[in-house]
């Protein structure tokens, strides 16, 4: 894979967004605008940053965060990126450094001082800014649109496409059932898995039931799992001894929306453990168990270049395109704190979807 390659990808991804291209068409950049983009990279992603390069903003890119080891592809588009005049930040602290005023960030918990605004795709629970900021995970269209569907069919799919192993009969461990965990477990049970939910808030275990799968603690279900997506946004409910629980040979797959946390991280794998296939490395256990990681733990949907499926990266850029203009016009007059997306952005970006169906 090359630079060709990822420019293909790009244009690939630039046609098949018509959504997003609109919405870039719209963008007017203020003088000496500069954005900051800390998000997960994909040709979407990449796709959005060009847009805003050719509309006369200076970008600046967090490429640490999301060029990941096993991100195929990331460098080259971080190549095309640079070639187009985006500055390329090799570290977190580059990149907090780098002087932009307009931040688009993933879960907005390293917003550096100096800034006039942001966008945050999902607020971390402890955010509390002092500046504007649009919180695009708190839109209903995007919880159904990206969460739910985009996330839980690119989850399933992805894991399927790095193991080349079906679900059908198996039993898979649903840890969280928010949106991503609501599509996560739509999509395995769509390839016929058998869908255990771990869910201690109880209107979302009855929401799993009602969805047809079967609800349990961690001690039940972990016992039976063969394929774990943990789904959970922040901080890990599992801990090694947990995983002692697990059949030999299980699988466990980050499905968690942040590139911050890693699950190799979070419950503490004393060794990197053995690759025994692309993207996938054997943990052995105290106990002789053995448990296969996939993508070392970082979130699934997001590794190997892939992203979401186009049709739902669409709206999900379109959404962040929106946000930014909402925040650089002159009428703009939202004070600090959390906003929601602007209902008649939602409104319009769910029309503009019903167009494309």
């Amino acid at each position: 894979m090359g630079v060709e390659d990822g420019q293909a990808r790009i244009d690939w991804a630039r046609r098949s967004m018509p959504i997003s291209a609109k919405a870039a068409g719209q963008l007017q950049a203020e003088v000496a605008s500069h954005i900051g983009i800390a998000v997960p990279l994909d040709p979407a992603t990449a796709s959005m940053a060009l847009w805003l390069i050719e509309a006369g903003f200076k970008v600046s890119v967090l490429g640490v965060a999301l060029a990941h080891d096993t991100a195929q592809g990331a460098a080259e588009l971080l190549a095309i990126l640079s070639d187009a005049g985006a500055n390329i930040c090799d570290s977190r602290d580059a990149f907090v450094n780098a002087g932009f005023d307009i931040a688009l960030d993933d879960k907005g918990e390293d917003l550096p001082d100096g800034l006039s605004r942001a966008v945050v795709l999902l607020a971390h629970e402890a955010t509390a800014p002092d500046i504007p900021i649009i919180h695009l995970g708190a839109s209903s269209l995007l919880q159904e649109c990206v969460s739910k569907h985009g996330q839980g069919q690119s989850c399933v799919s992805g894991f399927l496409d790095i193991t080349n192993l079906q679900i059908a009969g198996s039993h898979v461990l649903v840890i969280g059932y928010d949106a991503a965990g609501q599509g996560i477990a739509k999509y395995a049970s769509s390839y016929g898995a058998r869908v255990i939910v771990c869910e201690q808030d109880p209107v979302k275990a009855v929401k799993a039931t009602l969805d047809g799968h079967q609800v349990a603690v961690l001690d039940v279900a972990l016992p039976k799992a063969t394929v774990v997506f943990h789904a959970l946004e922040n901080e890990t409910c599992l801990t090694l001894p947990q995983l002692e629980l697990l059949p030999s040979g299980a699988f466990l797959c980050s499905a968690g929306h942040s590139q911050h946390h890693s699950l190799f991280d979070q419950i503490g794998f004393e060794v990197p453990g053995k690759i025994i296939r692309d993207h996938v490395t054997q943990h052995e256990l105290g106990s002789g168990t053995n448990v296969k990681l996939v993508c070392n733990g970082m979130p699934i949907h997001s590794q190997l270049g892939k992203g979401f499926p186009l049709e739902i990266a669409d709206v999900q850029i379109a959404a962040q395109l929106h946000a930014l203009a909402t925040l650089i016009a002159p009428e703009c007059d939202l004070g600090p704190g959390l906003h929601p997306l602007p209902n008649s952005i939602e409104i319009e970006l769910a029309k503009a979807m019903l167009e494309q169906a």
